[in-house]
Formats: structure tokens, sequence, C-alpha cells
């Protein structure tokens, strides 16, 4: 059996291999709840559990339908009009395509962080206040994400890699962030730490405190974050959830959250620029006009 038989067969199995995992952890959970050292750590929470598992169960096929009709079919192209073509049957050619994989992965994430209409989406995944291996079912519905953010892979079917290979890179990146969605395990061996994206970094992606905001995009490898200047050790405790929480474990609140407030300065822009800045600039973004009216002290009236 060949390598990529061999991931092809794991990818199969991560299911059931996350459900075994899930079961094992929950009930450690509870078991463990009335003796743990850490009374801090959130752990599963029943109506924060129920949403995970309902916006898997409405998007899951929803989700993996967009990618295909989407960006997906972009990189099939780009691997039929290219004249580079070249095999992966040689360990360092996989691993070439895994490391480009990942870079790739980064930018797609970061941008899914820093511009406003992905957001709406991939902030789905990050509304959470708990923090725990459903967290890994927490995903958005429909977004542009999922339809633009394989445009990302279309430069290294252009190279010349093949098209399956890509994407089982792109699913193994995913697959190894599925148990760093835990809080049970602490800082690992600092070689590790360095190379690797591991639980604590994946901790601090999630914050939603200062100094963690817009962290640690890594998906694989968290020496892509070190290099582009977006690194951060986790040091104080991380507060997970969003900037401005859903407050709701409704699951149609929760995915609509960041669309309704998109829309909401969308209505109250005034002319294209505006729009433009509310729908790709990054969250938070204002036009000056408003930054300026709310920096404006407040006059009371004389009484």
């Amino acid at each position: 059996m060949d390598l990529e038989h061999l991931l092809i067969l794991v990818l199969n199995k991560s299911d059931i291999a996350l459900a075994i995992l899930l079961i094992v952890d929950i009930t450690a959970y509870w078991l463990g709840r009335r003796h743990t050292k850490h009374p801090e750590r959130r752990g599963y929470g029943l109506k924060d559990t129920a949403t995970n598992v309902s916006l898997e169960l409405a998007n899951g096929f929803i989700l993996r339908f967009t990618e295909v009709l989407g960006g997906a079919a972009l990189v099939v192209v780009a691997a039929q009009i290219t004249p580079l073509h070249w095999g992966t049957s040689n360990p360092v050619a996989w691993l070439i395509v895994l490391l480009l994989a990942d870079l790739a992965y980064y930018w797609e994430h970061r941008a899914a962080h820093r511009v406003r209409l992905f957001w709406t989406t991939h902030s789905v995944h990050h509304s959470s206040q708990n923090f725990n291996l459903t967290t890994n079912y927490r995903l958005g519905l429909f977004g542009a994400m999922d339809l633009l953010g394989q445009l990302w892979y279309v430069p290294i079917a252009l190279l010349g890699a093949p098209v399956q290979t890509i994407f089982l890179a792109k699913s193994l990146t995913i697959l190894v962030q599925i148990p760093l969605h835990t809080e049970r395990v602490n800082q690992m061996w600092r070689p590790i730490e360095y190379l690797f994206n591991t639980p604590s970094h994946h901790r601090v992606h999630h914050g939603a405190n200062n100094p963690y905001l817009d962290k640690n995009f890594g998906g694989m490898f968290i020496f892509w974050d070190r290099l582009f200047g977006t690194y951060a050790h986790e040091v104080a405790r991380v507060e997970f959830g969003l900037v401005h929480p859903v407050g709701s474990h409704n699951p149609l609140k929760v995915y609509t959250h960041e669309i309704r407030a998109l829309a909401g300065d969308l209505r109250h822009a005034r002319g294209p620029r505006e729009w433009a800045g509310y729908l790709f600039g990054p969250p938070g973004w204002q036009p000056r006009r408003v930054a300026v009216a709310e920096s404006e002290p407040t006059v009371q009236p004389a009484s």
C-alpha cells in the first residue's frame, strides 16, 4: 500500500476515530470533574455540545458540496491547463506538496480572520466560549470562505502537483488539528512547540482576549506564524469565544450572528467605498467619519 492510499484509508476512518475520542474524552471529563485541579477549565457544557453537534448535522453535506462547486473545481482546471506535471511517488515530492498545502492553508486561514466577508462564516467556529473536541463540529454554512478558500491551492496545481495529492495534503493538515481542540494537554516538548501546531498554540488561536487576537493561523506547522509575525505564546489565561459574544446556543443565531452584524453595517454604508471597507476590510473596520464621531467627547448639557 503506497502513502496516498494509506492516507485515504486514514481519512475515511477519521469520523469514527473522532467519535471514539469524543466518547472517551467526555466520559473522562464527567468522571473527573469533581476532582479536577483546573476548575477554570470549562470542559463540556450540555447546551454548547448540543449546538456544536446540531451545526455539524446541518452543514456537513452542504459544506462539502459548496467546496466542490466552488474553488475545488478551479484547482482541477488549473491542473489540466498547466504544462507542468510531476509525480509524488518520491517521499520528498510528497513532503514539498504537504508544505505548500500547509502554507496555502495558513493564508486561507489568515484571510478568514482578516477579511470581514470571510469572517462571517469562520466566526461560527470561534463563537463557543468552551473549547473541546466538539468545537471541531462548529462550522459556518454557505460562506464565501467555503467557496473561495480553495483558490489558495490553485498555485500548487499550476506548479504541476497532482490534484488528489493537493487535497490529501490539505485534508491531512485539517485532520491533525482535530485533537488540538482541548484544554487537557499543556505545553509540550519545546522542539515540538517550535515546529508544530499544538493544543497550546491552538488555544491561543481561539482566544478573544489580547494578546491572542488574530494569532497562530498555522495548520500542521506553527513556523509559518513565526515567519510572518502572527505567532503568540500561551502565557495568560485564554478567554475563548468572540469579542462580541453571540449570547445564545440557538444554532440559527450562531450561524447568523456575524452575518446580521455585517448586514447592519452595510445598511448604514455611504457609497461603494464604505461598502468595500465593510466587506473586505478587517472585522471592526469603520469609515473615518464613524471613527471620528465616536472619538469625540460627549458634551453634557448644562443643568
